[in-house]
């Protein structure tokens, strides 16, 4: 700023015009350089999304250049703000850790996170008060940060999709996995879905009669018959119907222990593919 005490030489005006062409100078030119490292983000981490041929050593190199250090992996993040500015969620990962590599792409955040798992849950659970948010597990090699981008969208589809597993539950070991496996070979998540669960999905689909359901709340109540028919509102008999209705639709007996752990597992996976399966 140019502050002027008295009347100033003749020339002062001129001296005005050129300090405030300067400082206008100034901030276009930063203004560029934010523009630019903006659009240099957001095309690296379009890249990350969509190519398999990236060269690790030149992913650590660019993303070294933009202030991210991925040398030793990341943790994705994804997240949707809806109606909200996505500035406010790409300041807030800034001010949670200062080294991440973030842009908006098209209507979403994207952001690479060199920090552990529970920081990055960390800055999730912050960002989830503003934004729906997917968070990948923590890969250990800059190869794999399109898997990572991939399984953080993953997760953010089906928490958006609603029917899912609960958010509390996404983080746990066995959803953990399948979304790795989704994220790498989709065909064998879905491939395993085909073999336990869909036949349940079109048997209720078709007749209303809510096997899923039924071998879902016996499942979480410890394989209790009398547990199971008061979570579902129905007799006992029913649910002993509906547990026999679904041995005989996929060969899979709820009543033995190895048959219900791959019911469970594929009741897990048909959570996390149904945001993708036909209407």
């Amino acid at each position: 700023a140019v502050l002027m005490l008295g009347e100033g030489a003749a020339d002062a005006g001129e001296y005005l015009h050129v300090a405030a062409v300067a400082a206008l100078t100034e901030v276009a030119v930063a203004e560029a350089r934010d523009e630019t490292e903006q659009n240099l983000r957001g095309s690296f981490l379009e890249e990350l999304r969509t190519r398999e041929d990236l060269d690790p050593l030149d992913v650590v190199r660019r993303a070294g250049r933009l202030g991210c250090d991925l040398s030793e992996g990341a943790v994705a993040l994804v997240a949707d703000p809806g109606p909200r500015a996505p500035g406010r969620l790409l300041a807030a990962i800034a001010a949670e850790s200062g080294n991440a590599l973030a842009q908006r792409v098209g209507d979403r955040v994207y952001a690479l996170l060199p920090v552990s798992l529970e920081d990055a849950r960390r800055v999730a659970t912050r960002l989830s008060r503003q934004a729906t948010v997917g968070l990948s597990s923590r890969y250990t090699s800059p190869a794999d940060m399109r898997r990572a981008l991939e399984e953080a969208e993953l997760v953010l589809e089906v928490t958006h999709a609603g029917g899912g597993p609960p958010s509390q539950e996404i983080g746990d070991g066995t959803y953990r996995l399948l979304f790795r496996v989704l994220a790498s070979h989709p065909e064998e998540v879905r491939s395993f879905y085909e073999d336990t669960l869909a036949p349940l999905v079109a048997y209720d689909e078709q007749y209303t009669a809510d096997l899923v359901g039924t071998l879902e709340s016996y499942l979480s109540n410890n394989c209790n018959m009398n547990a199971t028919a008061g979570a579902i509102h129905a007799h006992r008999h029913t649910v002993s119907y509906r547990l026999e209705r679904i041995r005989d639709l996929t060969g899979l007996d709820p009543f033995t222990s190895e048959d219900r752990e791959r019911l469970g597992l594929g009741l897990k996976a048909y959570r996390i593919i149904a945001p993708q399966l036909p209407r």
